[in-house]
């Protein structure tokens, strides 16, 4: 729930600044592929970024960065650990940021919070899964949806895989703590 007045979609390396009636403006350009994008409530872009380097299925390099509403940097940095994956920003109320990823190749889901100035707050890892997105709720707790292909632990609860690649939904809050989760 943001009032930003246009609409804001990337191509590649480009974040282009739609207005209501359809005029574009490119605001942001970059070598590597934007692949996310959400809205914070001072309308601040927080986009995730990868760099394919030495193979088009696996990133070398994958980087979260605040920008302004007309595209202006406010901080970007290095995500560590990540591997071929797309990470999924979502801001909270209070405007930290919470970032979701798959860290080191399928093998965890890494939680991350960062304030909105960029420094890093926290992080939580659950291993065994893999990160498909994460959504804030209205009572500023987050849904989080994921895989996993073995039985792992989120929170108090024990996910029993079939031996393939199971689905769950998880309720979290903003210490990473799980309120309920579905599989």
């Amino acid at each position: 729930p943001c009032n930003f007045d246009t609409f804001t979609i990337n191509s590649g390396g480009f974040i282009l600044k739609l207005t209501q009636s359809g005029e574009g403006t490119e605001i942001f350009q970059t070598a590597n592929e934007i692949v996310n994008i959400t809205i914070d409530l001072e309308d601040n872009l927080i986009v995730s970024m990868i760099k394919y380097m030495t193979h088009p299925y696996w990133s070398d390099w994958t980087s979260l960065a605040k920008l302004s509403s007309t595209g202006q940097v406010l901080w970007q940095h290095p995500i560590v650990g990540y591997n071929g994956t797309i990470s999924y920003p979502e801001t909270e109320s209070n405007l930290n940021i919470i970032e979701v990823g798959t860290y080191q190749t399928a093998a965890w889901i890494r939680l991350n919070k960062y304030t909105s100035e960029g420094s890093a707050i926290s992080d939580r890892t659950f291993p065994y899964t893999g990160a498909s997105d994460i959504k804030r709720t209205l009572d500023d707790n987050f849904i989080l949806q994921g895989l996993y292909k073995q039985d792992c632990i989120i929170g108090d609860s024990v996910l029993n895989s079939n031996g393939e690649e199971d689905a769950f939904i998880a309720k979290i809050d903003t210490s990473f703590n799980t309120i309920w989760i579905k599989y």
